[in-house]
């Protein structure tokens, strides 16, 4: 009998779907996704350890580059809420109670643990572990016993975590990050500061976290820093969803921003010590309030197409009553006929009107 090769690159429709979606989101974090599209490949095959969460990833790197936001990317697509437990607040001996609930006797027996069953429910669901180097070593107890098991005792009963991916991230070694980012500007950044990020990392992890922990762990991701590429591109995410939300607002118009308006957010949001987090505030700074100010002074009407310049200052220019035809099919998006997470919408159907020039 004939025997025919098979194709182990070949990849199902849901993989691919899984491993575009983070794409779409997560920027400059190539690698990371591919480690976790293996995950899920591992899980749609049905082979994962039936004694232990579907996964115990380890996501580490320099802050503002999206561990976090892979963790709820993750979770939007499986269309579950994020269980995110903040280990900062688990910092002291007696705070684990807050993670498994307060033993009889204590005052606060009636507060529910940070994690409850009903959190958890659905297959698959989603667990992160935000800032776990903050976390009290007793606190790590109770880990153990989730990654190992994928068991939980709480004051409620025992919960099973069977169907859980479960993300931890830590910013370890960002002292040495810091010192590693002074001087660094675009021209150098992407020589060889990745390898660099992930060497002073996983060093700090060994000093960090014992051996029983990193053994229980079956990935451990280190994120880039991001490039001047990334931003541009994180950029041009983020003036999607303003004009989601602009398109909800009183007074619906198109937004454009010209390239030497992007360039001027990205040079005064840019830190190499926090990444794109920046950003965000830059346009918040620079676009949103300003637009603010614009529309509620009455200076627009509804289907203006407003175009952001920069020459020194941010410039605001009006073109009224041109946008109609968008503006009315930006509307008609926001409501599909299919259900679709707010991110979703945000990208699929407010991309278009974001003035990428």
């Amino acid at each position: 009998m004939k025997k025919h090769r098979l194709d182990v690159n070949k990849k199902s429709d849901k993989l691919e779907k899984f491993e575009e979606y983070l794409k779409s989101k997560v920027i400059g974090q190539e690698i990371a996704i591919s480690l976790l599209t293996d995950i899920y490949k591992i899980f749609l095959a049905g082979f994962q350890k039936k004694t232990r969460p579907l996964s115990n990833v380890l996501l580490l790197g320099p802050t503002g580059v999206g561990k976090t936001l892979i963790c709820e990317t993750v979770a939007d697509f499986f269309d579950v809420k994020l269980v995110k437990v903040n280990c900062s607040e688990l910092s002291e001996s007696h705070t684990v109670a807050h993670l498994t609930g307060s033993p009889p006797g204590y005052v606060s027996r009636e507060d529910p643990p940070l994690i409850t069953k009903e959190m958890i429910e659905k297959t698959p669901s989603v667990v992160l572990f935000d800032e776990l180097e903050k976390a009290h070593p007793r606190v790590f107890d109770a880990m153990l016993g989730i990654m190992d098991k994928a068991e939980l005792h709480t004051n409620k009963g025992d919960l099973n975590l069977h169907n859980c991916f479960i993300f931890f991230t830590s910013n370890v070694g960002s002292e040495e990050l810091a010192k590693l980012h002074q001087g660094m500007g675009f021209q150098n950044e992407e020589n060889n500061t990745s390898k660099n990020i992930e060497a002073v990392s996983l060093s700090a992890l060994k000093k960090q976290f014992k051996p029983e922990f990193i053994n229980r762990l079956d990935k451990t991701i280190v994120f880039n820093t991001l490039g001047q590429e990334e931003l541009r591109q994180i950029l041009n995410i983020e003036l999607g969803y303003l004009q989601g939300r602009i398109m909800l607002s009183n007074t619906p118009f198109v937004l454009l921003c010209t390239q030497p308006a992007k360039r001027a957010l990205i040079e005064d949001g840019y830190d190499p010590k926090y990444g794109a987090r920046h950003i965000t505030r830059s346009l918040e700074k620079n676009i949103v309030s300003p637009l603010a100010a614009i529309a509620t002074s009455g200076q627009l009407t509804a289907g203006d197409i407003v175009e952001v310049q920069y020459d020194g200052d941010f410039i605001f220019q009006r073109e009224p009553l041109a946008a109609v035809a968008p503006v009315t099919k930006a509307l008609e998006a926001i409501n599909p006929p299919e259900k679709k997470s707010n991110r979703e919408i945000s990208m699929e159907k407010h991309w278009p009107f974001s003035g990428g020039y």
